[in-house]
């Protein structure tokens, strides 16, 4: 991580095993923000945790993703409202997702404050601004094991992350 920083390399965080006993998403992100000293963009949170996981919220979306349990590909999934029970959380992380996307692009900063309405784009846009500059750390989640948040996590490689056109050589290695 560190040699990543030093080299200035964007990079993206992925809390895994959030369906096995004893997952805490929410000690996860604090101890990277601690230990890594990490400007945390949580773009999505589990729907529930240990053996009540459910499923991965999309924070950008504001839906569920959620797994056709009888697909043996892994497949097939559906975008559904996110439950009741996790309505809450997922506006305080949205919000925490907006201030620090905030970050990485004045123009979703003014939006936030002039109190407009809030585009994908715009927040994807941020993201990638914020991530390229180094200045946040998108933290996506799931459980590879059963395929839940790895397309989501896929997805932001491609929109955050920088292609290797995008990145200049390194020299003196």
């Amino acid at each position: 991580w560190y040699q990543a920083n030093w080299h200035n390399v964007p990079r993206i965080a992925f809390v895994n095993k959030l369906d096995r006993m004893g997952a805490d998403f929410s000690d996860c992100v604090n101890q990277m923000k601690e230990k890594l000293g990490i400007n945390a963009a949580v773009c999505t949170i589990p729907a529930g945790e240990s053996e009540k996981f459910q499923g991965v919220i999309d924070l950008i979306r504001m839906k569920l993703w959620k797994q056709n349990p009888n697909d043996a590909s892994h497949m097939k999934y559906s975008w559904e409202e996110i439950p009741a029970e996790f309505v809450s959380d997922a506006k305080r992380w949205r919000e925490q997702l907006l201030e620090a996307a905030s970050h990485g692009c004045d123009e979703l900063l003014t939006a936030i404050l002039d109190g407009t309405p809030i585009s994908e784009e715009m927040i994807r846009h941020a993201l990638r601004v914020g991530t390229l500059a180094g200045k946040l750390t998108p933290v996506h989640c799931g459980s590879s094991k059963e395929y839940y948040g790895v397309r989501l996590l896929l997805d932001a490689v491609q929109d955050y992350l920088p292609s290797p056109v995008d990145r200049p050589p390194v020299l003196g290695i």
